[in-house]
């Protein structure tokens, strides 16, 4: 008699049970992703080390080559650089992002261009990773960032010319290339052209000041809209007469501020620097930097327009390989509901620390910031359940290093193959 407790076997009917992405579940181990990429003879002939060491020079080489040019000749570096310094770090950009489209063709010529294009958009960060530094007020997370792109394309730059030299089609080198084509270069081209970028701040200050008369935090309450079209970064001001009105006030792009005219004016004069007493209000007026406490007025740049979470979405999710209907209905969810939260979260800091009831840092830094961290990773979790094929695209960059090249080998990263030859010994 067959034990009864036993699991019963698969069948045509009932088919092996299996994990997320097709993987097998507990009990057994997981299939290496790249076991069907074979080596071929030419690979085998490298020397791992060598072609390491050629490709870390190649980013070293690309890091301190944009370095010095930043050094010599930005003007926010060198003591006299050059007038159209920014002009000339686009070219590297928009044509590194442009080769990067060929990524879409999938021959080996199409091949060659993408490597190139990865070069090009390393090198564009290695030229203005100073420029960030300097422009962010010292803020060194930026440069770092900028810094370590400049390896980490390069690294993928490495992964195109293994796809030349194995005559593969790399599925997640694609799905890079695609993802970082869309968002990036739709990101940068409304970046840079200032008519579009200026639209697009008018616009959401615009829909901001309507939010905030929906919530009766608007006029009703003292608050003053202005636009000055002289500052490209920062075109609008937000402020409540019954905080802040300064007929001295300057804006150090165009000096003299529109803001200060309106108050001269209408006749008003007020400066207001809240303290907090007791736990809850030392709590919500807390400032860290040690700035100064006079509520000013708030603007709105690029960056509170949610453009870059919008485009990161948007571009991976055009790089999958799921339906173009899939692709689109997801692409327009989410940047609906990304952009409506990012709306919500410009009131609040208008309406909070215009009103003088937070500290900017608390606001905008502490609650701000990690809302919309907590507010991407909850969309993250609500995509990868709703369109597993996102899931299965970031699950293969994670994978990226166990495709066992050269570099891989010498790094002793990743997995090893099973047709892999065993790591030379350690020099």
């Amino acid at each position: 008699m067959a034990d009864e407790t036993a699991p019963l076997a698969p069948t045509a009917e009932a088919p092996a049970r299996r994990g997320l992405l097709g993987r097998r579940p507990k009990g057994g181990p997981r299939a290496h992703p790249y076991a069907d990429e074979v080596s071929p003879a030419r690979e085998l002939a490298m020397d791992p080390r060598t072609v390491t060491l050629f490709w870390a020079g190649l980013a070293t080489l690309l890091a301190a080559a944009g370095w010095f040019i930043a050094a010599r000749f930005s003007p926010n570096v060198a003591s006299v650089g050059s007038p159209n310094w920014d002009a000339w770090t686009e070219v590297p950009l928009f044509a590194g992002l442009g080769l990067l489209g060929f990524g879409l063709v999938g021959r080996d010529w199409a091949r060659k261009l993408v490597l190139a294009g990865w070069l090009l958009f390393a090198f564009y960060w290695a030229l203005v990773a100073q420029d960030l530094y300097i422009l962010e007020g010292g803020d060194i997370v930026n440069m770092v960032f900028a810094l370590v792109g400049v390896y980490f394309f390069t690294y993928l730059a490495y992964h195109q010319w293994l796809n030349h030299v194995r005559g593969a089609e790399n599925g997640t080198v694609r799905f890079l290339n695609i993802g970082t084509f869309v968002a990036a270069g739709s990101y940068f081209v409304i970046d840079k052209i200032q008519v579009v970028r200026t639209w697009l701040i008018l616009a959401v200050s615009g829909q901001t000041r309507d939010m905030l008369t929906w919530f009766g935090q608007g006029a009703s309450k003292g608050l003053v809209y202005l636009t000055d079209l002289r500052n490209v970064e920062n075109p609008t001001y937000f402020f409540y007469t019954g905080t802040f009105c300064d007929p001295n006030h300057t804006d150090p792009a165009v000096g003299r501020s529109v803001v200060a005219d309106w108050c001269r004016d209408h006749g008003l004069y007020k400066l207001t620097s809240p303290e907090g007493h007791g736990f809850w209000g030392g709590l919500l007026h807390f400032n860290p930097l040690g700035d100064d406490p006079t509520v000013i007025p708030v603007s709105v740049i690029l960056a509170c327009t949610a453009l870059q979470s919008i485009m990161l979405f948007v571009g991976l999710f055009m790089a999958t390989r799921a339906t173009w209907k899939k692709r689109l209905v997801a692409s327009v969810v989410v940047a609906a509901v990304v952009y409506v939260l990012n709306l919500v979260r410009n009131t609040g800091i208008i309406w909070f620390y215009g009103q003088g009831d937070m500290s900017f840092w608390t606001i905008h830094d502490a609650i701000g910031k990690g809302g919309s961290l907590i507010a991407m990773v909850g969309i993250a979790f609500a995509c990868f359940r709703w369109f597993p094929e996102f899931l299965s695209e970031l699950i293969g960059v994670l994978d990226l290093p166990h495709r066992d090249g050269p570099v891989e080998r010498t790094l002793r990263i990743g997995r090893r193959r099973p047709d892999a030859p065993p790591p030379g010994p350690p020099s």
